[in-house]
């Protein structure tokens, strides 16, 4: 009578199982590493912390991968899709932990339980059809995986076009990363908005917050005609960037004070300052490009989609995973402001129930951090 609740609750347990078991084994090897290796046994603590957390989200993919065996006494084949999903992060957290990357291994844990998350939404739509798999229906358009991909693709894509374009003129790479990033902007937003129109999404339920049955004025008239209170919100908006921008600089201060820090820094400015037109070109990107395609991928899709998942990543679970998703797409020195920055934005978007007050703070902030250092 529990059907299909009953099973989705078993699964997580048995995610939860895995999960334990796995740790269990793991903290056996790692014990005996830290008997071995005293003078790092910090670093294996530390370790088996962030083990923890990446084995439980390996489990709860694993569990999703869930078949039942055919009438004939065939098991179902699992599609490769899956499986590649499942796999998300993995290779990331194993790289960073070989290399003793701290940051790349940060990186895995959130990119293996965002995956986790659109991978949970998938199952929950498919459980009450596993044994009828030819009457499946996928969740409702937009959901969680139409976010990752489409950020995954921004991402990838300019990487690719820095890349081939670092290969042959290094001197030209600044006007590289600024027009690839806009290209790749706007043709992923676009292609996004084509893809959600034609499955119903109109573009208010991406630009605007519904509450309560929804029945609001059209996205139109409201993004054009404005009120007091949409004035309101874009006033607190700039002064939102500003405050924030003063705490990213505070920050930037205090982390300079340490070496391995400041190294960093400065390696970074060493990069940038040769290569002509390279400040420009990245403000421009960074102030009139980025804040429209980040807002609408991150906020837009990525929070909206979390925040529908009430269960186990509504309300501040999906400020804080969008915003930990947000952040491991920056530089790692960067990563606590600009988590700040993706946390501040989910909670104006959605009590001013616009997106547009999200992207002039993300304006703001960009504008005043980059003139100010």
């Amino acid at each position: 009578m529990t059907w299909p609740r009953g099973l989705e609750a078993m699964l997580k347990a048995k995610a939860w199982l895995w999960s334990m078991i796995a740790s269990i084994l793991v903290g056996l090897v790692l014990l005996f590493a830290g008997w071995m290796f005293p003078g790092d046994a910090w670093k294996i603590a530390l370790l088996g912390v962030a083990w923890f957390l990446f084995a439980r989200s390996m489990a709860e993919k694993a569990v999703t991968l869930v078949t039942i065996v055919s009438e004939s006494g065939e098991p179902q084949k699992v599609p490769r899709g899956r499986l590649w999903a499942a796999q998300l992060g993995m290779l990331t957290f194993a790289i960073g932990v070989m290399t003793q990357q701290w940051n790349l291994v940060i990186v895995g844990i959130v990119y293996s339980w965002i995956t986790a998350a659109a991978m949970w939404e998938n199952l929950r739509a498919r459980l009450p059809y596993l044994y009828d798999p030819w009457s499946e229906h996928l969740p409702p358009p937009p959901t969680l995986m139409h976010a990752m991909v489409a950020i995954s693709i921004l991402i990838e894509c300019n990487a690719v076009i820095t890349a081939a374009t670092f290969a042959f003129d290094k001197g030209s790479i600044a006007v590289a990363q600024s027009l690839g990033y806009a290209v790749c902007a706007i043709g992923v937003s676009i292609g996004m908005a084509s893809f959600l129109i034609k499955r119903g999404v109109e573009p208010a339920a991406i630009w605007c917050w519904r509450h309560g049955d929804g029945a609001e004025e059209s996205w139109v008239r409201r993004y054009i005609a404005g009120n007091g209170r949409d004035l309101l919100w874009l006033a607190g908006a700039v002064g939102g960037g500003l405050v924030l921008a003063a705490v990213a600089h505070v920050y930037l201060m205090a982390i300079s004070t340490m070496p391995w820090a400041a190294e960093a820094i400065q390696a970074a400015r060493s990069r940038m300052d040769p290569i002509p037109g390279m400040a420009t070109a990245y403000a421009v990107m960074a102030i009139l490009m980025a804040p429209f395609a980040e807002e609408y991928l991150f906020r837009g899709l990525l929070f909206r989609t979390l925040d529908r998942q009430w269960k186990a990543w509504g309300g501040w679970a999906a400020v804080a995973g969008s915003a930990a998703f947000f952040a491991i797409y920056h530089p790692f020195l960067s990563w606590l402001p600009v988590a700040l920055l993706g946390a501040a934005n989910c909670v104006i978007f959605k009590r001013s129930g616009r997106l547009a007050p999200a992207i002039l703070l993300h304006m703001t902030y960009n504008a005043v951090v980059i003139l100010w250092t």
